[in-house]
């Protein structure tokens, strides 16, 4: 019974990286796309999450002598929550493109040392 299922998960595997099945060899641009749904449904995702880490940090700014480390963890996380939700609608390769062009360099840079910094 074991070794039915292993078979079967060892064959889908194969199937995933050496071909779809039909005898046509997929690209690994397929098999890592995401549909139009999908990136629209990841983009509110992490953009909520991105949100709600914000208004718990906040929450937490009245108290931020005695919880500064929360705090931090939260604005962190909300920040990079948000920024990473356009990798959603962009594509991870296009949106890291777009903020390290030469005009957005000196903002990235200044924004991702003060994420690093905290």
């Amino acid at each position: 019974m074991a070794e039915e299922n292993n078979g079967g998960i060892i064959s889908s595997l194969n199937r995933l990286w050496n071909g779809n099945g039909n005898g046509q060899q997929s690209t690994s641009m397929e098999i890592f796309s995401l549909t139009k749904k999908q990136r629209i449904a990841g983009f509110f995702l992490s953009l909520f999450l991105g949100a709600f880490c914000f208004i718990l940090a906040f929450i937490l700014a009245p108290f931020i002598v005695l919880k500064a480390k929360k705090f931090v963890i939260l604005f962190t996380f909300g920040s990079l929550f948000s920024l990473g939700s356009f990798s959603f609608l962009w594509g991870p390769w296009s949106h890291i493109k777009h903020l390290f062009s030469l005009e957005r360099l000196p903002f990235t840079i200044t924004y991702i040392g003060s994420i690093v910094l905290t």
